[in-house]
């Protein structure tokens, strides 16, 4: 079973109600004040009106000036019973109430406290009633029932002005790697008048059926149990009940209670109220969910509640939570399905203020979290830089001193990240993980260099070259529709002086060049490029091109610059030349063959071939020209083809296997020539690999199966056929939510901002296949990429690929780790690459 956080019941939590005492006209009025020895009022005192057979027919809550009010429905003689926490209880002089009157009483209260420091712990149970056996087990319980009865009362009266801090947070349940950090986070803040955080069902429906329910949708409800529940007279005959030491915190003894035998087969709590031993003060609640169908690795949900006593002498619950493992199923080769914990859902809050008009009785533990961002370089502070608390929905921008503050933070632990301009546009975030407890944190974030961009994204260990520091990147489009440019090559140019060798008094202008491949959204990079000069960059692609070069410089003291081109389709008198398209196929399977060379070697026009095999040249003049077709592996096609003016010419051009060289003996062992990249890259260390032999190990499983063993892989199943790939280590979202039980849309501010952070979202038809809002991988088949044809990156179905064709599998979690040749937009989601086995 995997525990599920309904939104039952996070509608449970969150609807905070007010409880009110009602007052019906006529009614019999018992009021008066309560003093000490020396006649001082006595706030936070409960009064019990009590009949003949001490049943409580009323009860009141003594106000800060010591004051009372209670009220009867019905006539009679009645005893005033006064609870004061930490003290024994008192019993008035009959009061004789008539029928509308009221009575006015002066009570001195002189009783003695109870000393709970001299009680003796045994190791002895009481159910069902508290016995004169279990004298000690009842006096502690007659203290906690006070404290409840107060903060019911609280609640109850409508007095006091409260202000809560509500969440639902998610954190990270996976041992050395993500145990214990806040994943999400949302928070709500209201103010009104004291109440309960939640209500469970009536003690009379729990004692039937139980607090835990499974729903027809197969989602499981827990109920949390109120104070109503609590004070009870089923709660004390449903449990048995046995005084404990905390040994940890020395200063508490508990009262620990769980389900009576013959309620073994309902879902039930047990748990433990802990009491402070010097002042007979309730500090908090701990309970779980016991006689469940599956209890996953030793963690059972459960909730907390913690108790304050106000300046005022009444008393609220001060922090209140409930949390549910999340868990998955694992199946591992030779061993049967297990399940294992993998994120908890946490729903809760806290009190932040507590107010009685401008009296301020109540203030919480809010935190906040101050620092500098800096250049780790220079150590210079950073201004505009935005730094974010990941999963939390905070965040602040740093002011020109590089100085920022986070304010209202929940206790937990986080991964705080810096975003700046320059990392964004490299996807990569400077993070670094921070505990939030009692003290407000001071944090230097220090962002990477220059000298850590090029090491990361250009793949250079070391750069000491400084005239070789600079990375330029951008993205290509096509000006008339935004189109992604088909078969881009980015160039790049920039000269500088240099000294002819041969005469060293002459000096001479030396021309660098780079070329590079956009990638199938237009995306390119160069690596190598001198920070200080003046660049001119330009592109060409089958249908369209820069008017002319681009002149860029990089901005002073950085390393990185940004530079997207505009690319324009030529003009009518610019396409009279001939048109030559078509396809490159296998001679066997007739499959495409991606990234084939189909070149014009007269006219210096080449084009490779893209995923499905499709090439395209246009302007080639009219006449027979040489026509080269080559893809490493394949035999070369070598032919000539005339074109007519104007005209389109479209081929189908077969390549067949390239011919087997005779045996040649090898001292080192094979490796196959279209995985050398799976060889360095693995040889590098970045990532997961798994190899053939690897791979053997998982005889009889599917793909998917042996995908889900990948570290940092996560998978979602589609809800009929279909699996898709996802990093655990994908980009946070921080988008506001859309209107409540409807999906995100392409149409909606949710959905756009969503898709702006790398996330992909469905139509209905996807929907219904199960295509979830997630930040998809990127799929290498055989070095060809097989999706992000568009920006978000669409999810790639792996499960069609049979296990028994795959030779090897490389997987990068993040930008961060992904080698130079499959960086690109994207690839912070994680890439995937799979090799397939050749004929042997």
């Amino acid at each position: 079973m995997t525990w599920l956080l309904t939104p039952a019941f996070r509608a449970a939590l969150g609807a905070l109600l007010f409880a009110g005492l009602p007052f019906a006209s006529g009614a019999q009025v018992v009021a008066g004040s309560l003093l000490d020895a020396v006649n001082r009022p006595i706030p936070g005192v409960i009064v019990l009106l009590v009949d003949s057979a001490s049943r409580v027919a009323a009860r009141g809550l003594s106000d800060a000036n010591g004051e009372f009010r209670v009220l009867a429905h019905q006539a009679g003689t009645y005893r005033l019973r006064t609870l004061r926490i930490g003290f024994r209880p008192a019993l008035s002089d009959p009061v004789v109430l008539v029928a509308g009157g009221e009575v006015v009483k002066r009570l001195v209260l002189t009783g003695l406290p109870i000393v709970l420091d001299t009680t003796r712990i045994v190791d002895q149970s009481v159910c069902r009633a508290f016995t004169d056996s279990g004298a000690a087990t009842y006096a502690v319980w007659e203290q906690i029932r006070a404290a409840l009865t107060a903060a019911q009362l609280t609640t109850s009266a409508r007095a006091i002005t409260v202000t809560t801090v509500s969440y639902e947070r998610t954190v990270g349940a996976r041992p050395g790697e993500n145990d214990g950090k806040v994943l999400r986070q949302s928070s709500t803040v209201q103010t009104g008048y004291a109440r309960r955080p939640w209500h469970a069902a009536p003690p009379d429906s729990l004692r039937k059926f139980g607090y835990v329910s499974v729903q027809p949708d197969k989602s499981v409800v827990y109920l949390a149990p109120d104070l109503d529940v609590l004070l009870s007279a089923s709660f004390v005959e449903d449990h048995c009940f046995r005084l404990v030491l905390d040994r940890e915190h020395g200063g508490r003894v508990g009262i620990s209670f769980e389900p009576v035998p013959d309620r073994r087969r309902l879902p039930e709590i047990r748990g433990t109220m802990w009491v402070e031993r010097a002042s007979s003060e309730l500090r908090s609640l701990e309970y779980q969910y016991v006689h469940l169908s599956q209890e996953v690795a030793g963690q059972a949900p459960g909730g907390t509640l913690k108790f304050a006593r106000l300046r005022d002498g009444t008393w609220a619950i001060s922090d209140w939570g409930i949390e549910i493992p999340v868990a998955e199923q694992v199946i591992l080769p030779g061993r049967p399905p297990e399940w294992r914990v993998t994120r908890l859902e946490r729903s809760g809050g806290e009190l932040a203020l507590a107010r009685r008009g401008n009296d301020t009785l109540w203030t919480g533990s809010r935190h906040s979290i101050a620092g500098t961002v800096r250049d780790s370089l220079t150590g210079s502070p950073v201004a505009r830089a935005r730094v974010v608390l990941s999963g939390s929905g905070l965040q602040d921008t740093s002011d020109d001193r590089g100085r920022f503050k986070i304010d209202g933070v929940l206790a937990g632990e986080y991964r705080l990240e810096a975003h700046t301009l320059a990392l964004d546009s490299l996807a990569v975030v400077a993070q670094q993980s921070l505990t939030v407890d009692v003290d407000d944190p001071r944090v230097d974030v220090n962002l990477p260099d220059a000298r850590h961009f090029v090491a990361s994204v250009c793949g250079i260990a070391d750069t000491h070259d400084d005239k070789a520091s600079g990375i330029v990147l951008g993205r290509a489009r096509v000006r008339s529709d935004s189109a992604t440019p088909r078969n881009l090559r980015v160039i790049l140019e920039w000269s500088e002086p240099a000294t002819d060798t041969t005469q060293p008094d002459t000096a001479a202008i030396h021309t660098h060049r780079l070329e590079t491949r956009g990638t199938i959204d237009g995306s390119f990079r160069f690596c190598g490029v001198h920070p200080t000069a003046t660049l001119r960059l330009w592109a060409v692609a089958d249908d369209a091109e820069t008017a002319e070069p681009k002149l860029v410089r990089f901005r002073q003291a950085t390393r990185l610059l940004r530079a997207d081109l505009t690319l324009d389709r030529p003009s009518a008198s610019a396409t009279s030349g001939a048109v030559f398209t078509g396809i490159v196929i296998t001679d066997s399977s007739r499959a495409p063959i991606a990234a084939a060379e189909v070149a014009l070697p007269e006219l210096g026009k080449d084009v490779l071939t893209d995923a499905l095999g499709e090439f395209r040249l246009i302007g080639i003049p009219a006449g027979e020209h040489r026509v080269r077709v080559r893809r490493m592996g394949y035999g070369a096609a070598d032919a000539r083809v005339m074109f007519g003016p104007g005209e389109t010419v479209e081929r189908r051009i077969v390549l067949g296997r390239a011919v087997t060289l005779e045996p040649v003996t090898v001292s080192e062992r094979a490796i196959d020539r279209t995985m050398a990249s799976f060889e360095e890259n693995r040889h590098v260390g970045l990532g997961h690999f798994l190899t053939r032999a690897e791979l053997a190990k998982y005889t009889g499983m599917k793909l998917t199966g042996i995908l889900a063993q990948i570290p940092g892989l996560d998978l979602i199943n589609g809800s009929t056929t279909g699996t898709w790939v996802t990093s655990r280590r994908g980009p946070a979202a921080l988008c506001p939510p859309g209107p409540t039980g409807s999906p995100p849309d392409h149409l909606t501010p949710t959905g756009r901002c969503l898709e702006s952070h790398g996330y992909y979202v469905p139509d209905d038809e996807e929907a219904r296949r199960g295509v979830a809002v997630a930040c998809y991988a990127l799929v290498y088949l055989d070095g060809v990429l097989m999706n992000g044809v568009r920006e978000p990156t669409e999810p790639f179905d792996v499960s069609t690929i049979p296990p028994e064709r795959v030779e090897g599998l490389e997987f990068y979690a993040g930008a961060a780790e992904t080698p130079l040749q499959y960086g690109r937009v994207g690839s912070n989601c994680g890439v995937l690459v799979i090799w397939t086995r050749r004929p042997s």
